[in-house]
């Protein structure tokens, strides 16, 4: 079932149509284009419902935000290694809290709204011609994804053919079917450009990162360590491991660390807001599901042990090799996830623990002459959408067509440049109990942050926090008559962005009705004709122009849907009914017979 209401959703779908019959699809750059002098490497590294916080401090005591932990740290070699060596953003989000289109927005820059891809059964409709992937191959960069692609890869029948390698990608090595640590399957492509499905059943038992490896982040690492240490091209890494997604399994040589793991206790742990939404348990979890929670969260912290080995072996590989100095780093997860927040115990919901994620850049002076090591940015929104940005301007090559992130290399330096003040959070493919979560973050003119939540399938039900003075997220101020100001300006700014009312209204149809009027009436003066168009077909086209050019303009073009742009509106609806009025008095019988 769409998670968009009815009006919403066709309109989408004539815009694009249209947008493609036009021909304004994305056009990846030419081969022809090299890379600049100075080429910068680049090393993803995407986990998988990776907590923000943990990358700080999980031994004697929790805290996430303690990035000098030593060998306390939940990943120390990200903390020896990458984190004083580059930029820490603490305010960093999942801008769609689900797997699949967050990683389809780290590929494109895009919001999931314009990738299409929604919920984590959207791979069929992802775009794969144009991607971080296929820009930079396209510019002679060598590319490889190892790890996880998008779900439903392998997963859903139909979706992609067998052995199907997405273009743009010169090395693949990807999980075919559902993802695993110890029995899984890849697809990994030839050197003849071809590619085989490989299943493998595992141990968690060996070295990190070694030949033999069959546990799937040594494996993978493996593949990494092959990839990084070949040509002099210039390379883009995407290593994408399973780790540390539940139900976690850790590699055996640190299943000794899994019990000394703390966890975090927070004000709103097992606690929902005042006046909390519908979705949420009415009573708190049971002992039994929090301990199986702190269970599955230790678990998730040993499986990262793993990620954090291949950091350090892709670190002395780069270091051996003479690269280090021309690679930029970034750690990254495609979502956060509940541990029993707010009663809650996985991700897809509007609160901070399932959108917030790690982010770590390290650009070295060679690449970011002003790059700031060490840096923690706890000010600026920086967003799953902004990765592709980055890379793009890092790498000296042009982007094709337009992404809704921004560059973060202005915020490596540690200076305070101009910068986004709101957001769009898009969990519209959560359906069943959550209804299409949507909300917007933004810092309103009181130096307050403040996060406002409506539901695509129920409108009338929404929630505003303070997340300044309410970190927690304990109490919605949607009722509150003092925060009336800043619930109106965030539910109007979310509306201009989605359709929440149950399709076309009465306003609707009588506002473009009253456009093809007048649009119609100027077109009669303009081209006076012995055989001109009845009135009622002036004025359908013109309503039906207007509605649908606008509906093209706020879908397609213009940056966030900023709603229905009135003039292009006009200008399509006068352009089309003056163009019907002279051909229809090109072909009119008096004009013939003159």
């Amino acid at each position: 079932m769409s998670s968009l209401p009815a009006g919403a959703r066709w309109r989408r779908t004539l815009a694009i149509g249209t947008f493609a019959v036009i021909g304004l699809t994305p056009v990846p750059p030419s081969v022809a284009e090299t890379v600049p002098a100075g080429h910068a490497n680049f090393v993803v590294i995407v986990t998988d419902d990776q907590r923000w916080d943990t990358i700080g401090r999980c031994r004697n005591g929790f805290d996430g935000a303690d990035l000098d932990a030593g060998q306390d740290a939940c990943m120390p070699a990200l903390q020896r290694l990458l984190i004083p060596a580059g930029t820490t953003f603490l305010r960093a989000y999942a801008t769609t809290s689900l797997c699949c289109p967050s990683r389809a927005s780290l590929l494109t820059g895009r919001y999931a709204r314009h990738t299409g891809v929604i919920d984590n059964q959207g791979l069929p409709d992802f775009d794969d011609r144009s991607t971080v992937a296929t820009w930079l191959d396209g510019a002679g960069y060598r590319t490889a994804l190892i790890g996880k692609y998008l779900n439903g890869y392998g997963e859903t029948p139909g979706a992609v053919p067998n052995n199907y390698v997405p273009p743009g990608w010169d090395s693949w090595h990807s999980f075919w079917g559902p993802p695993g640590y110890s029995t899984y399957s890849l697809v990994e492509k030839n050197p003849d450009g071809t590619a085989t499905t490989v299943r493998i059943g595992a141990t968690a038992s060996g070295p990190a990162c070694g030949r033999s490896a069959t546990y799937s982040t040594d494996l993978l690492c493996r593949r990494a360590l092959d990839f990084v240490s070949g040509s002099e091209d210039p390379f883009f890494l995407f290593f994408t491991p399973f780790a540390p997604h539940l139900p976690a399994t850790g590699a055996a040589r640190h299943e000794s660390a899994s019990p000394g793991f703390n966890l975090p206790d927070y004000p709103n742990h097992n606690i929902v807001p005042t006046d909390p939404p519908s979705w949420l348990p009415e009573q708190p979890l049971s002992g039994r599901s929090l301990a199986k929670t702190a269970s599955e969260f230790r678990a998730a912290l040993t499986a990262n042990r793993a990620v954090d080995d291949a950091i350090a072996a892709l670190h002395r590989e780069l270091t051996a090799n003479g690269e280090l100095d021309h690679t930029v780093w970034v750690f990254v997860s495609d979502n956060g996830l509940a541990a029993g927040e707010h009663r809650w115990n996985s991700k897809g919901c509007p609160f901070e623990e399932c959108h917030r994620v790690p982010l770590v850049i390290a650009c070295p002076l060679s690449i970011c002459p002003g790059a700031v090591g060490g840096g923690v940015d706890s000010e600026h929104f920086a967003l799953n959408i902004d990765i592709a940005p980055t890379i793009m301007e890092l790498s000296g090559i042009e982007t094709p067509g337009r992404m809704d992130g921004r560059s973060l290399v202005p915020l490596l330096g540690g200076g305070a440049p101009p910068w986004r003040s709101s957001f769009f959070l898009e969990d519209q493919g959560v359906l069943g109990p959550l209804h299409g979560p949507v909300g917007v973050i933004s810092r309103e003119k009181d130096g307050h942050v403040y996060k406002y939540v409506t539901y695509i399938e129920t409108p009338s039900q929404s929630e505003l926090y303070d997340l300044t003075s309410d970190p927690w997220e304990l109490r919605d101020l949607s009722d509150d008559p003092a925060h009336a100001a800043v619930r109106s300006s965030l539910s109007a700014r979310l509306s201009r962005i989605w359709d929440l009312r149950s399709g076309v209204t009465i306003p609707d149809v009588l506002g473009f009705l009253l456009l093809g009027c007048i649009v119609g009436a100027l077109a009669r003066f303009v081209v006076p004709g012995d055989d001109p168009m009845p009135i009622w077909m002036t004025i359908v086209l013109g309503a039906v122009a207007a509605f649908l050019s606008g509906s093209l303009v706020a879908e397609v073009i213009t940056p966030d849907n900023q709603g229905v742009p009135w003039m292009a509106a006009i200008l399509a609806a006068g352009a089309l009914v003056l163009l019907v009025r002279l051909v229809r008095g090109a072909t009119s019988p008096e004009r013939a017979a003159a």
